[in-house]
């Protein structure tokens, strides 16, 4: 009797050690679920842009007069003037590398931040992020600052 709840003791904790190990292996790929929820402690408060360039090309003017207000909840909300426009930001894993997600649907020009950005720098006043095109092989840089 005794050695058969051992035995059972083993085989529970060995199901257990398998399920943990299964659980923290995990892996989010944005490519497998774009249309993840998670949240992201990142960054969060008011910062500007305050360089964006897209194939070596400045177009940060393109971000001038907005503010974009980074939430604990996984919302952002860019605003200019009297026009606020709520996405998403959050962490998620794509080519085995943990990436800043941004997502502003389809407003323009909103919807050139809306990709999977590697972190370059971070600091409490500066977020640089890089992304490289699957497609065509370009690169896109952005910094945030307060």
């Amino acid at each position: 009797m005794m050695k058969t709840l051992i035995m059972k003791s083993k085989i529970f904790y060995f199901a257990l050690v398998l399920l943990a190990g299964m659980v923290g292996c995990q892996n989010q790929s944005v490519d497998d679920n774009p249309n993840t929820t998670g949240t992201s402690t990142t960054i969060s408060g008011k910062w500007k842009i305050t360089l964006y360039k897209e194939d070596n090309k400045d177009e940060t003017y393109h971000f001038t007069g907005y503010t974009f207000d980074f939430n604990t909840d996984g919302t952002v909300v860019a605003t200019k003037g009297s026009t606020s426009v709520t996405g998403k930001h959050y962490d998620g894993v794509d080519d085995s590398k943990v990436k800043y997600i941004l997502d502003f649907g389809s407003t323009s020009p909103l919807d050139e931040l809306n990709e999977d950005w590697e972190i370059i720098e971070q600091s409490v006043t500066k977020l640089h992020l890089y992304h490289k095109s699957g497609g065509n092989g370009g690169t896109d840089d952005l910094i945030f600052e307060k």
